[in-house]
């Protein structure tokens, strides 16, 4: 039965719009609990927008011509758990945790590595979660150099004086 659910096309868009609307309003309403000190996403220029739009624009062509059912359903089934589970630890960490800097950012990469295995779509690891981990690690290297670099102060520039 599992099998046969998820080589229907229709099925698989409706899986994987559910899946992002419940993940999206838990990071939503988890976002809204956190710490003013402890954000729960990294800083990232809008520009990350338009290449999330692009990954998931990719991600459903892809859904639409390589998406199934994998190991018979129960591949699909593991990766719907998986993001019931990344949901659930998302709003476990809304107020923040010692141990996780930027639960929503971590949330999100996982939940982009979820998706594609409850579709069954696994070339949406490369159109998906890559992008996606590609830009956390870059929004997370550059959060780390711009904490190791003292800031300056605007008003000691350069032909300023006090």
């Amino acid at each position: 039965m599992g099998a046969l659910v998820f080589e229907n096309l229709w099925w698989r868009y409706a899986c994987s719009g559910t899946l992002i609307s419940i993940y999206g309003i838990v990071s939503w309403r988890a976002g809204r609990y956190a710490h003013p000190s402890d954000p729960p996403l990294v800083p990232l220029p809008r520009a990350h927008h338009l290449v999330s739009l692009v990954s998931i624009l990719v991600f459903y062509e892809l859904m639409r011509r390589t998406g199934g059912s994998l190991w018979s359903g129960w591949g699909n089934l593991a990766g719907v758990a998986l993001v019931a589970l990344i949901a659930a630890l998302r709003w476990g960490f809304r107020r923040g945790h010692p141990a996780l800097r930027y639960p929503g950012t971590w949330g999100r990469v996982a939940f982009d590595a979820a998706l594609p295995l409850a579709v069954g779509t696994p070339w949406g690891w490369l159109a998906l979660t890559a992008p996606a981990a590609l830009l956390a690690f870059w929004g997370l290297q550059r959060e780390r150099s711009a904490e190791l670099t003292p800031a300056k102060h605007p008003a000691s520039g350069p032909g300023r004086s006090f």
